[in-house]
């Protein structure tokens, strides 16, 4: 077994793992401390759904000191949280590059929220949003939270990295038309370029659905995937180069 299939095995367990076979109560994640209006500390929340077959949907919240709903952004496959200073913080959604702030002319002040009851149902289900204004997200901003979320990945983000090496494996070598040595080395030309395209549609493939899985965004996904071509790309080459070295001594 090659080290990228253990690879992309140990990076699945945990998302096998955490797949239920019922519906699951709505759960907090991240949280941090904000400062609200009335000069008491609330939280910050992310508050995340059943995914049922894919990554759970995440919004932020905010709750006041006693636990009560003010304030919940729309759902999204990622959001995170990024602070630039004492309680103060934002939620981002790296996917789309919004940041949510905290619009107190917006609460709404709910039910106290404690998991496994009706009110944290209540306050997850339904696509409105309030007590948050919309805002481009800054790069720094984008940053923390798409190393949040490589931080979150763990193994699997070493398996998308695993993914890339392989596009490399299919995209370094160049192809030669081979100008000497009959059918055979040109059924050999064809069958190389075919297991090419093999190569490239499995394994986007692959990593497309473990994307899906884990709640990966699109540019989180193409930077791993792009870390790992480039880091294997010299490799491959070097390999190349001594194998014709030696080919032609």
């Amino acid at each position: 077994m090659s080290w990228l299939v253990r690879v992309l095995l140990i990076a699945l367990v945990p998302l096998a793992i955490s797949q239920p076979a019922a519906a699951h109560s709505p759960y907090f994640t991240d949280s941090r401390e904000i400062a609200l209006p009335d000069g008491t500390v609330g939280r910050l929340r992310i508050l995340k759904g059943d995914g049922v077959v894919g990554a759970d949907p995440a919004r932020a919240v905010v709750l006041d000191a006693e636990g009560r709903s003010l304030a919940r952004t729309p759902s999204s496959i990622a959001m995170l949280l990024a602070c630039s200073g004492e309680r103060q913080c934002v939620a981002v959604d790296p996917g789309n590059w919004t940041a949510y702030e905290v619009d107190p002319a917006s609460f709404r002040v709910g039910e106290i929220i404690r998991p496994r009851q009706e009110a944290i149902w209540e306050l997850e289900r339904g696509a409105e949003s309030w007590g948050f204004r919309t805002r481009w997200a800054t790069l720094p901003e984008i940053a923390k939270a798409e190393f949040a979320q490589v931080m979150g990945l763990g193994g699997t983000a070493l398996a998308f990295i695993g993914i890339g090496a392989l596009f490399a494996v299919a995209l370094v070598p160049r192809l030669r038309w081979p100008s000497e040595g009959g059918p055979g080395r040109r059924l050999a030309f064809f069958g190389w370029a075919a297991l090419r395209v093999v190569i490239l549609l499995g394994a986007a493939w692959i990593s497309a659905m473990l994307a899906f899985l884990a709640g990966v965004t699109t540019p989180l996904w193409l930077i791993l995937m792009g870390l790992g071509v480039a880091i294997a790309a010299p490799l491959i080459r070097l390999v190349l180069r001594r194998r014709a070295t030696v080919a032609a001594s």
